[in-house]
């Protein structure tokens, strides 16, 4: 018997608790095969610069991931599947994609040509720029020593923790002095420290750290989740939009840094939008990313500079955990696309994850076959979203619908099991699983929504159905 379906079997017109529907020992109901709520996706893909690094296969991460999306959309199991898009980075208006001086990039300066070295060796994903030796000064910062692990801190033992943020400490030193930015020889785009070898994640060598004559203006991306919840291709049908689609992607080119937290925040807000001139439809956010972010400040720091990468991730995350309980609910699916054995990217990333609802992020070898494998992320995101949503049937009879009196069956091998009905997502409990619709109040709902326990006993299974029962009380939990 799979995990999370209740192990009570109800018999042919049975007889369990809740109200509406039958009023004596058994009821004749409709009874008709559960169709899955159509499926859009509002994909937000990284277009940093990064993305043009190699991958396996001798391709670059970019060309792969185009490749994949190709796939996705003219698999013939994504018919019915709608798609939009958008990208980040988005550059501000007026902004140039390089700069000398900050006199070029107007709003969006200062240029990114010099900065305090040590500061980013002691904070994690830091960087503070700096024109003077007393810049790099009394710049607050905190060093993580993260991650936590068995009650300890795996970079400074004797620190205890309970939570990753226990393993941040608070410094106060001079992160001096003020020197040039350097670029390696062999990839412009990666920052290093003049006169060191630059070396990738595999220890290849990508050539000297020279100095850098020229930059990008450091404030020069767009941090307002409105630009972002503006589609660049608006969400279509696979079946007719898949090369306006396409088209769209095939014309970015890569460039930039990794403003995830604006870039998801307006995702959300045009699913959530979608969603509601679309009741009845599930709309799932995709962030699709190759790096942790890096850009879109929050408004307490008071140096020209980043924040720690631990703050700008429990950002995001705050981020796709509104859109789970926002109105209407929006779940946050993530793809990353690191090298192997990145432990930071995967717990970081599993944090947004879990926070939009979708429990672990998908995590992509970049050093294997990206294409595949994101395919495969792709695949594993329209079958978890199809067996866990199901349209409310129209009763055969023409009357309006008891939704109380409505009963979700699961068919295994010929064995039916009836669903309790739990009211609410929060009263999931994962030994029981069961359903409850998308309005707790049960008045007005546009979906049947199954538990994630019961969910994951759906997709795990080779064969199986699901049945809508009309006429029946409701079998509560």
């Amino acid at each position: 018997m799979p995990t999370g379906i209740p192990t009570v079997v109800v018999p042919q017109g049975g007889s369990g608790g809740g109200s509406g529907g039958d009023t004596g020992k058994a009821c004749a109901a409709d009874t008709t095969m559960a169709e899955p709520t159509p499926l859009d996706l509002y994909i937000m893909l990284d277009i940093s610069g990064s993305m043009l690094d190699a991958a396996g296969g001798g391709m670059s991460k970019w060309t792969a991931v185009k490749n994949a999306l190709s796939a996705f959309f003219q698999d013939p199991a994504s018919a019915g599947i709608s798609v939009g898009i958008q990208y980040f980075p988005l550059r501000k208006a007026g902004v140039p994609a390089t700069c000398t001086s900050d006199a070029e990039c107007g709003g969006g300066g200062p240029c990114f040509l010099k900065w305090c070295p040590s500061f980013r060796h002691a904070v994690s994903g830091g960087v503070a720029l700096c024109a003077t030796n007393d810049d790099c000064k009394a710049i607050p910062a905190a060093v993580n020593y993260g991650p936590c692990t068995g009650g300890a801190c795996s970079r400074k033992a004797d620190l205890a923790c309970s939570a990753e943020s226990d393993c941040f400490e608070t410094v106060q030193r001079d992160f001096g002095p003020c020197d040039f930015v350097g670029q390696c020889t062999s990839n412009p785009a990666l920052t290093c420290d003049v006169g060191s070898e630059c070396l990738d994640d595999a220890g290849n060598s990508l050539g000297e750290c020279v100095q850098a004559t020229s930059s990008f203006c450091f404030h020069g991306t767009e941090c307002s989740s409105a630009v972002y919840a503006t589609p660049a291709v608006e969400i279509v049908s696979l079946q007719s939009g898949a090369a306006q689609v396409m088209a769209s992607i095939e014309a970015q080119m890569p460039d930039g840094d990794t403003p995830s937290g604006p870039a998801l925040g307006g995702a959300i807000a045009h699913a959530q939008h979608w969603a509601t001139m679309n009741p009845g439809h599930t709309v799932v956010a995709v962030l699709a990313t190759d790096g942790l972010p890096t850009e879109c400040l929050p408004d307490t720091l008071n140096f020209s500079g980043t924040a720690p990468t631990m703050a700008l991730v429990e950002e995001v995350a705050s981020i796709a955990q509104e859109g789970l309980f926002g109105t209407p609910s929006v779940a946050t699916s993530v793809i990353g696309v690191f090298a192997a054995g990145d432990t930071s990217a995967l717990e970081n990333l599993n944090l947004i994850a879990r926070a939009g609802g979708t429990q672990t992020a998908q995590i992509i070898d970049a050093g294997g076959n990206v294409t595949q494998q994101f395919l495969e992320a792709l695949n594993k995101i329209r079958k978890a979203r199809l067996a866990c949503e199901y349209q409310i049937p129209v009763n055969d009879s023409g009357k309006e619908v008891d939704f109380m009196a409505v009963n979700v069956e699961f068919n295994d091998n010929g064995a039916a099991q009836t669903l309790y009905y739990v009211g609410s997502a929060d009263r999931c409990a994962p030994e029981k699983g069961g359903w409850y619709y998308d309005d707790p109040t049960a008045k007005a709902p546009t979906k049947i929504l199954i538990c994630p326990s019961t969910c994951n006993a759906f997709q795990s299974l080779a064969a199986g159905s699901v049945a809508i029962r009309l006429g029946c009380r409701t079998m509560i939990f």
